[in-house]
């Protein structure tokens, strides 16, 4: 597997037709808006880690593979941060709406940012038991020709510390989504494509904290 830079220098730009001063554009994987939590139980999910273990993909630069299975990083399109952290933010964004509408006695996601946000952690207070998350988006591919399309794998677990039935206390999950990047009418291809990305990340988001709520009723038990 081979690895392209693609940039305009100053050298080049006659050659290729860039500009002297190439234009960086600049993209999230972030939801525009997001909801507080309202309720507030016992039962809390006490750590959240998201890892990208995809090979060279962890740079705010994008990265793209092309026809011939080459990755390119292109240096005029970039993520907000680096691409980790990105991913781990909008994975959290779109879960708390998610948290929103569980029952009292369900689950509350409460997390803020810290100065390094991957592995993003917040502990609970101990009170009773909580739910441990652990996430791994171990592909995360983009392709812009022949056709727009991403091809991500995110692998997750939840576990309950004290749970009534050990038996029940894991869940985990491993699903490859393939998307074509549709176009859409003033749009560039690659807004579509981030926010491809972004809509796979929010329905692992919607398959998480639907396992929540399926493992809620047996972490209820207070721990000692």
């Amino acid at each position: 597997m081979k690895i392209k830079i693609c940039l305009c220098s100053a050298s080049a730009a006659l050659l290729m037709g860039c500009s002297s001063t190439p234009i960086e554009h600049v993209y999230t994987l972030r939801p525009a808006e997001t909801s507080s939590p309202t309720t507030q139980s016992d039962f809390s999910l006490a750590s959240v880690t998201v890892s990208l273990t995809a090979s060279g993909m962890d740079r705010p630069q994008w990265v793209l593979r092309d026809p011939h299975q080459e990755l390119q990083i292109l240096e005029q399109q970039r993520w907000m941060q680096p691409l980790g952290e990105e991913i781990s933010q909008s994975l959290i964004d779109q879960l708390q709406p998610q948290l929103n509408q569980m029952p009292e006695s369900a689950p509350y996601l409460r997390l803020v940012a810290t100065p390094s946000s991957v592995p993003w952690q917040q502990l609970a207070d101990a009170r009773g038991p909580r739910l441990h998350l652990d996430v791994e988006v171990s592909r995360f591919d983009t392709w812009v020709s022949p056709q727009p399309r991403i091809n991500d794998e995110i692998i997750w677990r939840l576990h309950c510390s004290g749970a009534q039935d050990a038996s029940l206390s894991d869940r985990q999950g491993l699903k490859s989504y393939s998307r074509l990047a549709l176009e859409k009418q003033g749009l560039s291809s690659y807004q579509v494509l981030a926010e491809t990305h972004q809509q796979v990340l929010g329905e692992a988001a919607e398959e998480i904290a639907q396992a929540m709520r399926e493992m809620s009723p047996h972490c209820l038990t207070r721990a000692p």
